[in-house]
């Protein structure tokens, strides 16, 4: 059985993603009923569209556009306490089934919310912003945003720069032309 991994979230919005798909990505299995977490929303990069689901009082499940959390997107989660995303997996491997596909991000020129996810086990959970992004080509970006929780600060990364995304995070790109991110 594959290691369980946690995503550490704060009380306020949080900007997410999940690093690999899940067993089970429906909304109501990766933020079960007894989480404080209240509202997700996440931006439909082509449509440039938001979508939300919100808790419903009674039966304290998410209801809404987003019905499932999966690694091609990146999340706003507001929460009321610090307790994070538990328990999250991805799915057994069959003897059987080939692979999965690489992970493969479309961006569209503008602004789009991107998740940082992993196609193999990084030594840390930090990738170098040109490596993660490098598909883009170094003009094909001009700057990723992520935002902090605990400072209720935006943080930049830029090109030029030569600074790290983090794993576990969803990032507001801005992009100057259309292309893919092939992580």
């Amino acid at each position: 059985m594959a290691d369980l991994v946690t995503i550490d979230l704060l009380p306020g919005w949080n900007l997410i993603s999940i690093p690999f798909e899940l067993a089970n990505p429906g909304i109501n299995a990766v933020i079960n009923a007894n989480h404080p977490a209240d509202i997700v929303m996440s931006y439909d990069n082509e449509k440039q569209e938001w979508m939300a689901s919100r808790r419903h009082v009674e039966s304290g499940l998410f209801t809404g556009d987003v019905t499932v959390m999966t690694s091609s997107g990146a999340y706003f989660i507001r929460s009321g306490t610090s307790q994070g995303l538990t328990n999250l997996q991805p799915p057994v491997a069959i003897g059987e089934m080939p692979p999965s596909l690489p992970p493969i991000i479309y961006v569209g020129e503008g602004w789009n919310l991107v998740p940082i996810v992993v196609n193999r086990i990084p030594p840390s959970n930090t990738i170098p912003s040109l490596e993660y992004f490098g598909t883009l080509g170094p003009t094909g970006w001009l700057k990723a945003l992520t935002f902090d929780t605990a400072t209720q600060a935006w943080e930049s990364v830029s090109p030029n720069a030569g600074e790290d995304v983090k794993l576990g995070k969803g990032y507001w790109l801005y992009a100057t032309r259309s292309g893919v991110i092939i992580p």
